[in-house]
């Protein structure tokens, strides 16, 4: 194991999965491809399965997110341990077949420990953030279709020393404050990326000119107030208007929620914490999904090996609707939950679970609850990493690392 190696898996092992936070007495599955639940269960057939270093394919060592293009002709990899870009164009079959692969070379920066990677609404721009470089890189298809290098945006800052052990950085040299960048996404209105950075503990605003330029506009830290709590920041999303901002904390056991202005300015709103407000099972949350009607927040925690649903108010904010973990009776399948979806139809809602090399699929109902429909498991997606479903709501694209560091595209069958 070479140095770098191990110290990007120290760092990440020690930050982000926290083996203690896991219960030793979490339901292990046994090796089987679908445990059927009740009559309408939802069937998923493996169509596609493309693993790192196979058929010559390389840029899929740790997988972290899949991202398809509006068209549905693409796909987007980001991995965390190749450090890179992959992209894949996917054929009427679902076939993937490697189109293109960016890294860092003497022209380009930013990809090490790849983590997640958004699109524009048009599939025209790329935008890649990075753990260990801390960065937001940025790429534009040309007009022969493919993706160019464009411009990375980072204070070149380290925050973590060759043994791996954190570095206290001044907020003065952490002026974009994207160190451990985790997570990305954009406004609704097309005028704003939010950047979620787990080593800053913080929120990063960059505004997107008429042209596409990109200009960095404010940090919100959880030093900034007491109230906050930002600290291991490793998911971002907003609701569908994006008038509201949710911000997962994995060392707080918490989610941060703040108001949007038509204008872009932030206000803080409220903050969700395990262990209050009769919150249970919220620990450390991973990932964020909120349904399209703006009124339930869907949180993947993989240290709670649960999946946690709030419902908002009559007053705009946020109480627990319900909590699911593997502590109860017939459910299994969700330690280390670090991704999560819902179907386009909002009828099912889909979850990665990194510890229990599993897929994890409910039902959900009008009310916003959920009642487990289905538990996939198989060697192809040993460390499930991230779970999306196609436009049509016929395909599960699902990434995995460990051993197998591999995506596979399954059809979702009801």
């Amino acid at each position: 194991m070479s140095n770098l190696y191990f110290i990007r898996y120290l760092v990440i092992f020690l930050l982000f999965f926290n083996a203690n936070a896991y219960s030793a007495d979490s339901t292990h599955l046994k090796t089987e491809a679908l445990k059927r639940v009740d009559s309408n269960k939802i069937e998923l057939k493996r169509v596609s399965f493309i693993q790192n270093s196979s058929n010559e394919i390389n840029g899929l060592d740790n997988p972290r997110t899949a991202v398809l293009a509006p068209d549905g002709k693409q796909v987007f990899v980001a991995s965390a341990d190749d450090d890179a870009l992959a992209i894949f164009d996917v054929d009427e079959n679902f076939t993937l077949t490697l189109s293109q692969i960016f890294r860092n070379d003497e022209v380009v920066s930013g990809f090490v420990g790849a983590t997640r990677v958004i699109l524009s609404d048009d599939g025209m721009v790329a935008y890649v953030v990075s753990f260990y470089d801390s960065a937001l890189v940025i790429l534009e298809q040309n007009a022969h279709g493919t993706f160019e290098y464009k411009r990375t945006i980072s204070d070149t800052e380290k925050w973590f020393s060759k043994t791996g052990a954190p570095i206290a950085v001044a907020e003065e040299q952490d002026k974009l404050a994207l160190l451990g960048a985790y997570d990305i996404t954009k406004t609704a209105d097309n005028k704003q990326l939010l950047v979620a950075s787990s080593a800053s503990n913080a929120l990063s605003i960059f505004n997107i000119g008429n042209t596409g330029e990109i200009t960095f506009k404010q940090a919100i830290r959880d030093t900034q107030n007491s109230e906050y709590a930002l600290s291991g920041a490793v998911s971002v999303i907003t609701s569908p208007n994006s008038e509201q901002i949710f911000l997962a904390s994995y060392a707080e056991d918490a989610i941060t929620i703040f108001n949007r202005s038509a204008q872009g300015e932030i206000t803080f709103s409220q903050t969700l914490k395990n262990k209050t407000m009769g919150i249970k099972d919220m620990v450390n949350p991973h990932r964020l999904v909120m349904s399209t009607d703006g009124q339930f927040l869907y949180v993947a925690c993989g240290g709670g090996n649960s999946v946690v649903v709030f419902v908002k108010n009559s007053m705009g904010k946020f109480n627990l609707l319900q909590s699911i973990s593997n502590n109860e009776k017939g459910i299994s399948g969700l330690a280390g939950g670090v991704g999560i979806t819902l179907s386009p139809d909002q009828k099912n809602l889909f979850i990665a679970a990194e510890k229990d090399n599993a897929v994890v699929v409910f039902d959900r109902s009008n009310n916003g609850l959920l009642k487990l429909n289905s538990i996939l498991q198989d060697k192809s997606i040993e460390g499930a990493s991230s779970v999306n479903v196609s436009a049509d709501g016929k395909h599960l694209f699902v990434t995995s690392g460990n051993e197998s560091n591999a995506i596979s595209v399954y059809q979702i069958k009801n």
